[in-house]
């Protein structure tokens, strides 16, 4: 039973690795068989409804990692405006490390399938919804309203994807490093 287990999650962690580098429309079911190393009949039989719910999946498990790592972060820091430039900084340090091919899975998936997908861009939404909730409830511990956290944590998540999308096409972190001072002002 423990096979069972390791090879589903073998499957997942290479569909959040491909998804983060080549988004959804890039990454085919052979593509997360021959990067996971999974045999060819487990796909369907641990995801009988394929492509879609192998991605959901994915999407739910990047969303946790990330989820833990941001509080991790909020957690080390003095306030929200430390830990949310430090963040950026060290995504553009890993950036850098993959050779600017890690981006982000779930605005790569959000960006793919938000004219067409339903199940999959309301995924991306619940994923999304989660980072911007986990930053509104830290800046409402600051002693900001609902309505500024709330706006302040949508903005800083924007900015966030909006600079690892440049940082990916320009090939520098420069644009997460920006991005990085202009919130830590914006949110002290």
């Amino acid at each position: 039973m423990a096979e069972r287990g390791k090879t589903r999650k073998q499957l997942v962690a290479s569909t959040v690795e491909l998804l983060r580098r080549q988004g959804a429309y890039g990454t085919g079911l052979h593509d997360v068989l021959d990067h996971s190393g999974a045999p060819r009949g487990s796909l369907y039989f641990h995801f009988p409804g394929g492509k879609e719910e192998l991605i959901r999946e994915a999407l739910q498990e990047a969303a946790d990692v990330v989820d833990r790592a941001l509080e991790k972060n909020l957690d080390r820091h003095r306030n929200v405006a430390e830990a949310m430039a430090d963040f950026l900084t060290r995504y553009g340090d890993r950036l850098v490390e993959s050779n600017f091919t890690g981006g982000c899975p779930v605005a790569a998936v959000a960006l793919d399938v938000a004219a067409e997908g339903d199940r999959l861009r309301t995924a991306c939404d619940w994923a999304l919804s989660g980072w911007v909730s986990i930053l509104a409830e830290r800046l409402r511990e600051e002693g900001r309203g609902p309505e500024e956290a709330e706006a302040l944590a949508l903005t800083a998540l924007s900015a966030l994807e909006g600079a690892l999308i440049l940082s990916r096409a320009r090939r520098s972190a420069d644009p997460l490093h920006a991005v990085a001072g202009q919130l830590q002002r914006l949110l002290s």
